[in-house]
């Protein structure tokens, strides 16, 4: 049976610090504007219930940046955690309104109640801070029993190999606008150039140069990746071959004549 209180309790806090990841949900005020829900990993190092009608979690580098779009514009959101681990079925939903803070401009008192191997990642981008005005409960009698196996590494050495100046460049690209083209994270931090959106295939990326400019390095990116493949070893010996096979193929037909 659902149940909903005014602020995060002991046995709320209990479930959240047994799991391993959470949901975060947002959405766009415009009706043709998207809804997204994100998952998040990490959550025993990355999640943190500051006070009974506060938590804040560590956001590491994605491809894609919707939740900070929607909270710069209009601060919705819902955080989930659902027991799906042994033990007895639960859902916790944080109801809230949440806002972007910089890692240089993070609270020590949040900061530190963090990970510090995550804190570290050249991938931390961001965190965000939910006052929350709403906590309801839900049976998850129907949800299956997973068990954990371990943490993936595949982000963490993704942007360990690329450093810090490499996944600040990565988010300028990928984290400047949403899908609907509202303005994201790149565009709270002051040191980042000013860039332009530029749709391409579904995503709004962000390019520090001019619409004519962009246009002209596409056309040359296509003509490099062109010549490249025409100029190809493989392709050439392929060709070699196959000319020399057609070659030989004609003279026995000839001989045969």
């Amino acid at each position: 049976m659902g149940k909903h209180y005014g602020h995060i309790n002991k046995a709320h806090r209990a479930l959240i610090a047994k799991q391993h990841m959470f949901w975060v949900a947002t959405a766009a005020l415009s009706k043709d504007h998207h809804v997204n829900v994100s998952p998040k990993a990490h959550a025993r190092g990355c999640f943190s219930v500051v006070d009974d009608l506060t938590v804040a979690y560590l956001d590491l580098t994605g491809s894609g940046s919707e939740t900070v779009a929607h909270l710069r514009e209009n601060g919705r959101i819902t955080i989930l955690f659902n027991n799906i681990e042994e033990g007895a079925p639960a859902i916790v939903r944080l109801h809230g309104k949440g806002s972007v803070v910089l890692p240089s401009e993070c609270p020590p008192a949040i900061l530190e109640s963090f990970s510090e191997s995550l804190r570290a990642e050249p991938g931390f981008r961001a965190v965000i801070v939910i006052k929350v005005h709403r906590v309801s409960t839900s049976c998850g009698y129907s949800l299956p029993i997973f068990e954990y196996c371990k943490e993936r590494t595949i982000l963490k050495e993704f942007f360990e190999h690329k450093g810090h100046d490499g996944a600040a460049e990565y988010r300028v690209y990928k984290n400047s606008y949403s899908i609907d083209c509202l303005e994201s994270l790149t565009h709270m931090v002051p040191s980042a150039p000013r860039v332009k959106p530029v749709l391409e295939n579904g995503y709004h990326f962000g390019y520090k140069c001019s619409l004519p400019e962009y246009a002209l390095r596409k056309s040359a990116a296509t003509l490099a990746s062109a010549m490249h493949a025409l100029f190809d070893p493989r392709t050439l010996v392929g060709a070699i071959i196959g000319a020399t096979l057609a070659l030989n193929a004609g003279a026995i037909s000839d001989a045969l004549l």
